[in-house]
C-alpha cells in the first residue's frame, strides 16, 4: 500500500511546488486514515522534499537563462550596466572638481 501511495503522490503532486508543510499535512492525513505508518510518512515526506529540491535545482538554470534573455530583449539595465554608469559619473565628477579647483 505504501508504495502505491508513494507513486501516486509523486505522479499527482508537482513536487516542484510542494512545500514541506504541505507534504507533512498530506502524509499526516494518510497516517490518521491508517494508510501509512509514522515511519512511512516520514520517509515519504523526506523523499518528496528531496525530489522537489532536485527538480528546483534542475529548473533554476533554465529560468535564469530565460529571464536573462527577456531582460536583454527588453533593454532593461543590469546591475553591471548601472555600476558602470555610476563609475563613469564618479570619474566625470572628479574630473570636473579638479578642473574647477585648478582654475
Amino acid at each position: 500500500m505504501f508504495e502505491l501511495v508513494r507513486k501516486a503522490m509523486l505522479i499527482s503532486v508537482g513536487t516542484l511546488s510542494l512545500t514541506k508543510e504541505a507534504a507533512e499535512r498530506f502524509t499526516a492525513d494518510l497516517t490518521r486514515k491508517g494508510e501509512l505508518t509514522e515511519d512511512q510518512a516520514k520517509e515519504l515526506v523526506s523523499e518528496l522534499i528531496a525530489r522537489g529540491d532536485k527538480e528546483r535545482a534542475q529548473i533554476r538554470p533554465l529560468v535564469e537563462k530565460h529571464v536573462q534573455k527577456l531582460l536583454t530583449e527588453t533593454g532593461v539595465a543590469t546591475k553591471s550596466d548601472i555600476q558602470r554608469l555610476e563609475d563613469k559619473i564618479g570619474s566625470l565628477e572628479r574630473e570636473l572638481e579638479s578642473r574647477s579647483s585648478g582654475s
